[in-house]
Parts: structure tokens; C-alpha cells; sequence
């Protein structure tokens, strides 16, 4: 790598703390330095991000430039010669106290320390065609994610005609296979709770074919407002979006056949995509977030209809996220059944980045079963094949 280069790395590394992040810093230290060549500043987020996927290898008493080099040193055998880096070596990956958290196998800590690839979702049935026009693509073998292409090129899909007209979204697998495992249909009400970025609700309503509604809520505002663009570029109108905050009352009078819970967590699933994370987590949040995700469930879990689905995801692995959530919920909810995310398949499942290409996520679903002639809600005992 060329000098600036390294110099502005090392910068970013030196700036970077757990309260500012690589990607704010880069910004900042880019800002600062003037013209950077393109070259250069693709040279600059490599070497940062090798040194934190690397970190646990590194001489922490040799100054940072040298830290750098070695790192991508480490980055180059390992592209090259996977096969020298032992399974026990391949712990220093992750801190310490993620052993006891995650199931550690060699196969996730080997996909760690890969870059991540880049997906996008194309418009329901065209991913075969849109594959064709990407100079380096690849269409996974996932039933989960029919519309899924990972994209190996190098030009900025924001820039691509396509996406400018709708075509694809830029959206990670993991978060593609979680829509489909929802399984929605024609007709239904879906809640999608943290719609975030809103690529989860605009999935919902393209797999929904335009029909039925898909409420659309945020605490941010903002978020809402983009996301309503996006809506209406890609002509769908079977949506509602509302702001709100844990706790307060749902967005509808009426119930859901779905409510999708994508709930705040760890983001150890985002490891591979964010190394620097790997040494800023701490393992004393996690029960602040479990806490959190239970909270969360507990608000939504009356909006359910008789027969609807509940589903709970997280992009994160840990066994306290995870695991437990789903059984301290399911201690305080019997009335509720788990319900396979696939036909005849578990009610959980775990999406790892060395089997699906993503970030690792954990997904699980129950269902509120349908009240007999003569009892509960009648208003609710439509047949809605859940």
C-alpha cells in the first residue's frame, strides 16, 4: 500500500474509540486530508479494516503503521494459505468472553475473517436477468432467498441504472431469508415493528403482491419518510407507517396476522462486516438487551390475531439474545405455540455467515392459535391459513 495510505490508516486507527466509530472517523480524517485519491481511500478502509479482523494477532507494543502492515500481512496468508491458520489459532478472532456466549466452531470464525460480500435483492422473478447484466455475479442455491445475487463486482450500485429505476435493492441475505420465513400472504396485516432502513417491509409488501397492509413503524421520523420514498418508486401502496416508541399503543385499532420483531441487540451477527465492534462489545450489555427484547415482545404480543404469527429476530448469536429469550418468553406465554418457520421445519433457526453468506442472525416464531366455536374473539377467527 502506497504511504498516505498507510498515514491516513493509521490515523483512523489512532482516532477510533468505542464511542466513534471507524466509519465516522474515516469520514473526519478523509474530511481533513483534502483530495484523496480513490486508490488511496480504498487502500485506507482495507488496512483499517484488516487491522481490527486481525487484531488479536498483533504485537500491541509495536507502533501502529507496523500493527497495519502485519495485519495485512496476516489478511494475504490467509487468502492465499487458509489452511496454516490452525482451528485453535483461529480463536484469537473474537475477545475472550465470546466463547461462553457463541458456539465458536471454526467454520464461523473462519467466515469472520473473510470480507463480506455484497448482496441485493432483485424485483420478485428477476434475478436470473439482472444476474446477466452484473459483469460479476453469483445467484445462490437458497431456496430462502430466491431473489438474492451477490454482486463481486466493483462499481457503486447506487450509481447503477437499475437500482436508480427500482430493479434491486442493496440488502444482505440474512436479512432476505428473514422475510421469507415470515411467509406472509395475500391479505394479510403485517406489523413490521423497527422498520429501520424499511427493507423488511418493503420485502413484506412485494411478497404480499401489493395486496393487504404492512404497517411500517419507527421512532425516527426521518426513517419513515425515506422509507415512504422508496414505496412509491417502486409503485407499491400497501403500506401504513406510524412513529412509535416501545410501549405506547399499537399503530392499529384492529390486530395482525404478523407482527415482525427485528429487535436491538448485540450486532454480533455484523462482526464479519464490522471488526471493530469485536473488541468495543461488552459482555455486560447483554443482559440490558435481553431485558430490552422481552420488553419488546411483551408490547406487541396482544396485537396478534387468533391464528397469527409472532416472529423474533435478532443479528446477533449469543445464547443470551437468543436461546434465552426465547424460552424465558415462552415460560411467560404458554397459550402461545411454537410455529415452524418452514414447512415441517423448527420454530428456530440460525442464519450463519459460512452457510448463507450474510450476517449470522437468529430467527423464531410463535403462533396465537385459533379460539373454538363458542370462545374468545370471533372477530379474530378468520381463516388466515397461519
Amino acid at each position: 500500500m502506497d504511504s498516505r495510505a498507510l498515514s491516513l490508516a493509521a490515523q483512523v486507527i489512532e482516532l477510533t474509540t468505542p464511542e466513534r466509530s471507524v466509519d465516522a472517523v474515516l469520514r473526519v480524517v478523509s474530511r481533513e486530508a483534502g483530495h484523496v485519491a480513490p486508490r488511496t481511500a480504498a487502500q485506507t478502509e482495507r488496512a483499517v479494516a484488516a487491522y481490527f479482523r486481525w487484531f488479536g494477532w498483533l504485537d500491541q507494543a509495536a507502533p501502529v503503521p507496523a500493527r497495519i502492515t502485519q495485519a495485512l500481512e496476516l489478511a494475504a496468508r490467509f487468502r492465499d494459505h487458509p489452511e496454516t491458520f490452525s482451528d485453535e489459532e483461529m480463536l484469537r478472532a473474537v475477545p475472550a468472553w465470546a466463547h461462553a456466549e457463541v458456539a465458536c466452531s471454526p467454520a464461523w470464525l473462519r467466515a469472520l475473517q473473510t470480507a463480506p460480500a455484497t448482496w441485493v435483492r432483485a424485483r420478485p422473478g428477476r434475478a436470473a436477468k439482472l444476474a446477466t447484466k452484473f459483469s460479476a455475479s453469483h445467484l445462490p442455491d437458497q431456496p430462502l432467498s430466491p431473489d438474492a445475487i451477490r454482486y463481486d463486482g466493483k462499481n457503486d450500485l447506487f450509481k447503477a441504472r437499475e437500482y436508480q429505476i427500482g430493479v434491486f435493492e442493496i440488502q444482505d441475505i440474512a436479512s432476505q431469508v428473514l422475510v421469507s420465513l415470515c411467509r406472509p400472504r395475500h391479505g394479510d396485516f403485517w406489523w413490521d415493528v423497527r422498520t429501520g432502513d424499511g427493507a423488511h417491509a418493503l420485502q413484506l409488501c412485494e411478497s404480499m403482491e401489493n395486496k393487504g397492509v404492512v404497517w411500517a413503524t419507527d421512532s425516527a421520523d426521518l426513517r419513515l419518510k425515506q422509507l415512504i420514498v422508496r414505496l412509491k418508486h417502486v409503485r407499491l401502496d400497501n403500506y401504513r407507517v406510524a412513529v412509535w416508541n416501545a410501549g405506547a399503543r399499537p399503530p392499529r385499532e384492529g390486530k395482525f396476522n404478523g407482527v415482525l420483531v427485528d429487535a436491538p441487540c448485540s450486532g454480533l451477527g455484523t462482526w464479519q462486516q464490522n471488526p471493530q465492534a469485536r473488541w468495543t462489545a461488552s459482555p455486560q450489555a447483554l443482559a440490558g438487551f435481553a431485558t430490552a427484547q422481552l420488553s419488546l415482545l411483551e408490547d406487541v404480543v396482544g396485537t396478534l390475531k387468533n391464528g397469527g404469527r409472532l416472529v423474533y429476530s435478532v443479528r446477533t448469536v449469543t445464547r443470551s439474545e437468543t436461546t434465552d429469550v426465547v424460552k424465558a418468553f415462552s415460560a411467560k406465554h404458554p397459550e402461545l405455540e411454537p410455529c415452524p418457520l418452514t414447512e415441517n421445519g423448527p420454530a428456530t433457526q440460525w442464519i450463519w455467515p459460512q452457510e448463507f453468506g450474510g450476517h449470522g442472525r437468529f430467527v423464531a416464531s410463535w403462533k396465537k392459535p385459533k379460539t373454538r366455536a363458542g370462545e374468545g374473539d370471533h372477530s379474530d377467527d378468520d381463516d388466515d391459513g397461519l
